[in-house]
């Protein structure tokens, strides 16, 4: 659920676009399955991250939500940073 709120964050951006000013890379078939996959992939990362734990349905969310995010991390070719933060 949470990766499909991530991706309807961008598909609403567009919602008043005309079709004819719609960025090229919308109306492609490869984006269209790349943002299925990322959705299923958030659902699949939050129900193995978070099955049987007792947890809130915001931290699920949020687990499905960051899974589109860091697939685009890793598809720009950054790093990902497991720590909370830099010490000085």
């Amino acid at each position: 659920m949470g990766a499909a709120i991530a991706e309807f964050a961008v598909w609403f951006r567009f919602r008043r676009t005309p079709k004819a000013d719609l960025p090229e890379w919308f109306t492609s078939v490869r984006y269209w399955i790349a943002s299925v996959f990322a959705i299923f992939l958030g659902g699949l990362f939050a129900w193995a991250g978070l099955e049987g734990k007792d947890v809130s349905v915001f931290v699920v969310i949020q687990v499905g939500a960051s899974t589109p995010l860091i697939l685009q991390q890793l598809a720009d070719g950054g790093a990902l940073s497991l720590s909370a933060g830099t010490s000085n």
